[in-house]
């Protein structure tokens, strides 16, 4: 029996998205075949491009392979992908990222979890290497936008949709794919909020918004109810779209809904100009967080703001805001006139 098609199955049927399950196998895939060196670097990089999550495409993970791995086989591993170069780069050179490595290790991690739960293997080896990243993460401190920043950011987009996207990604916190797949009538200005209806995991649940992006939405929802492509045919097949999908919240000049790659090219386009030029959907939600903390809001209210599942996710923000605690200090520390 394949152990990681069974896995895969399990991960697919409690609502784990396409993306999410495309990554798990990849991610699996890459370690079994680095454990046995049936790869050279070129080839997985060539592989990943390719890898649109047919199962035929994976190997055969054996309860003999998954009992065989080793303490060893997980540090060569780490030094495999610490050394390895960004297959999404361009130029191929660019390094992989210490959270990228972590996420692609506690993917390993849940895989290695569930054969413990399933009596496959005895002990989880990835956890105890987890733990020791953890505390190298702690003293790494997410360079997020300040407040003036996003506003500087705001400040110099020159057109309503644009504007729209920044404002109500980063007020509301949501992630990029629960974003792009809003529809108008996901909107309710009476309550102030917006469903959100593929969230993490295919979650529904509610956002809130403020009277900055309510005027914000109802300015750009304005110009959408005036714009009509100029072909007949092209108004026809946009409502045949709208009718079977509903009407996205934020379109392309073509009327069609905005993709992932516009958004952010666009975060990098305004980003570079304003002096951010790490700038990506996911970095305002971090930053929303950091400036929630730093304003001194329970973090259970930023736990229920950001619909983390889990209140140790939120946690990251206490430790984000550990600059603003030394100002706070060294601002407010008694002083003994010594």
């Amino acid at each position: 029996m394949n152990r990681l098609t069974q896995f895969l199955d399990e991960k697919s049927n409690s609502g784990y998205s396409i993306h999410s399950i495309k990554d798990y196998g990849f991610t699996l895939n890459h370690f079994f075949r680095s454990k046995n060196n049936s790869f050279s670097e070129k080839t997985i990089v060539r592989w990943k491009r390719k890898f649109k999550g047919d199962r035929r495409q994976l190997i055969e993970i054996t309860d003999e392979q998954i009992k065989s791995v080793t303490q060893q086989d997980v540090e060569r591993y780490c030094t495999l992908l610490t050394n390895q170069k960004n297959a999404y780069a361009w130029n191929n050179e660019k390094k992989v990222m210490f959270k990228t490595i972590k996420g692609k290790l506690k993917t390993i991690s849940r895989f290695f979890e569930w054969c413990v739960d399933n009596d496959i293997t005895r002990q989880n080896l990835f956890k105890k290497k987890l733990k020791g990243m953890n505390s190298v993460e702690e003293s790494n401190v997410l360079d997020v936008p300040s407040i003036e920043q996003i506003s500087k950011l705001i400040s110099i987009i020159p057109n309503i949709r644009d504007r729209a996207i920044f404002i109500v990604l980063y007020k509301t916190g949501m992630r990029a794919n629960e974003f792009l797949n809003l529809n108008v009538d996901d909107v309710d200005f009476e309550k102030r909020q917006i469903k959100v209806r593929k969230g993490k995991r295919k979650k529904e649940g509610f956002v809130d918004f403020d009277e900055e992006v309510e005027k914000v939405l109802k300015k750009w929802i304005d110009i959408m109810d005036g714009w009509k492509p100029k072909s007949l045919e092209r108004r026809m097949e946009l409502e045949r779209i709208h009718r079977l999908e509903g009407r996205p919240l934020f379109i392309t000049y073509y009327g069609t809904r905005l993709r992932y790659m516009r958004l952010h090219f666009l975060c990098k386009k305004y980003g570079k100009i304003v002096g951010i030029p790490n700038l990506r959907p996911h970095l305002l939600r971090h930053a929303l967080g950091t400036h929630l903390c730093e304003k001194g809001t329970n973090l259970r209210s930023i736990q229920m703001i950001l619909r983390h599942k889990d209140i140790s996710s939120t946690q990251i923000y206490l430790n984000l805001s550990r600059k603003q605690v030394k100002e706070d200090y060294e601002k407010n520390i008694p002083k003994l006139g010594v």
